[in-house]
């Protein structure tokens, strides 16, 4: 069980790397720039937590 533990936050890890060039990639110069719930409900984005 421990392995897997291990091998899913390595997972986590990686996916959150690749969402950061992603998001950089599309973003370009704004890719640092900080965004509100109420900005992301404006442009139509339900930022709500998901349910697990």
């Amino acid at each position: 069980m421990g392995r897997s533990l291990e091998l899913e936050d390595r997972l986590r890890e990686s996916y959150l790397d690749t969402m950061e060039l992603v998001i950089a990639i599309l973003l370009g110069e704004q890719a640092d720039a900080v965004f509100t719930s109420a900005d992301l409900g404006e442009i139509g984005v339900d930022d709500t937590e998901p349910r697990f």
